[in-house]
């Protein structure tokens, strides 16, 4: 199993994450083929992770800002933010603490199209 820990952030990388475990159950989610995902860059992730706390600031209060910003689009769904942190049991590697439906964010369209799309395949 590949983790998202190993895809440099900012690079999309179709196919090569294939799960990732919740930091909180046994819950995990699986990637599958034609899904899009990419772990946001630092710039990008501060971002998000700051209009996630406005919007939930529960986040926050609870002490789960995510470390990382994985954007996830599965074959036949809605696009999402999935808060990554550091996994406990396994410190090389990350879990996840929460999706967020991308819709309800202002820059998930730009985010969209820069980590999914490039030069003639922007829709």
């Amino acid at each position: 199993m590949l983790c998202a820990a190993l895809i440099p952030p900012g690079v999309a990388k179709e196919a090569a994450l294939t799960s990732i475990a919740s930091c909180v159950s046994d819950a995990r989610i699986s990637f599958g083929p034609g899904d899009h995902s990419a772990v946001l860059d630092d710039t990008d992730a501060r971002a998000v992770g700051a209009a996630i706390t406005r919007l939930y600031p529960v986040v926050e209060r609870d002490g789960a800002l995510p470390s990382r910003v994985l954007l996830w689009q599965p074959r036949s769904g809605e696009l999402l933010y999935v808060a990554l942190l550091a996994n406990p049991d396994r410190p090389t590697e990350q879990c996840f603490t929460a999706t967020f439906a991308a819709s309800k964010f202002d820059a998930t369209l730009l985010l969209r199209l820069k980590y999914f799309f490039s030069g003639a395949d922007k829709p």
